[in-house]
């Protein structure tokens, strides 16, 4: 993760139209994918890119929505984030995992990040093509057939339990992701230009409002979720 560019006029992100530039997406010349393929994940990729353009548009609800199914159509593609976090362009790489309600979830060496979609202003894809590393449960026909016996027999009691199972059928907000990674060691970047810019420790609660980390023994910070630029899991 680097600084790339200082963003002007970022003082209210929801109230402003975002102002992205346009990238172009880049494909790796070794890439299995068909032609035919390639075109249509750069097109995927031009319309997220058009979606994030106008997330602060209040006639338009139905643009997360399409957001998020337009990213779940990348998993497992190796991309490059570009999101705002106290006026300036940060950059982040991994491999596309998920998408939620309201987040992006990438990899990057074994490592999990959230980014919420109000910080994203661009992706492109990355140069090398990264394959899907290891099992995740992100998409129905990935289940193992005794998860999906369940699934028939009692939907609503096996997917109500499972984070990863409801995001998948009905797309989940960050903070109820984040519950799954309770007790874990994660590094948060906010907005914020004091101390607390990045705050490490382990993630001990997570609502609509805030998060709650425990920085030291009986000292937990709370972070309020509109100023959660990214979250890292540190396992």
């Amino acid at each position: 993760m680097k600084h790339t560019k200082h963003v002007h006029g970022r003082g209210n992100r929801h109230n402003h139209p975002r102002k992205v530039r346009r990238r172009p997406g880049i494909t790796s010349p070794t890439s299995p994918q068909s032609p035919q393929a390639q075109a249509r994940l750069q097109a995927c990729i031009e319309e997220v890119n058009e979606l994030l353009r106008t997330l602060g548009n209040p006639q338009e609800p139905d643009n997360l929505s399409s957001l998020r199914l337009r990213l779940r159509s990348m998993r497992g593609i190796a991309v490059e984030v570009f999101y705002a976090c106290n006026e300036e362009e940060k950059l982040a790489k991994g491999q596309l995992q998920d998408a939620g309600a309201d987040y992006v979830q990438l990899c990057r060496s074994g490592r999990i990040s959230f980014i919420p979609y109000t910080r994203m202003l661009s992706l492109i894809r990355s140069k090398r093509h990264v394959p899907i590393a290891g099992h995740h449960h992100h998409s129905v026909m990935d289940l193992d057939p005794k998860l999906k016996r369940q699934l028939v027999l009692e939907f609503g009691c096996t997917v109500s339990c499972r984070p990863e199972l409801l995001n998948i059928f009905f797309g989940i907000p960050l903070s109820l992701r984040l519950v799954s990674y309770l007790e874990e060691e994660v590094e948060v970047i906010t907005d914020r230009d004091d101390e607390r810019a990045i705050i490490r420790g382990t993630l001990t609660e997570s609502d609509e409002q805030a998060l709650g980390v425990r920085t030291a023994p009986g000292r937990v910070v709370r972070v309020q979720l509109e100023r959660v630029c990214l979250v890292r899991v540190l396992h």
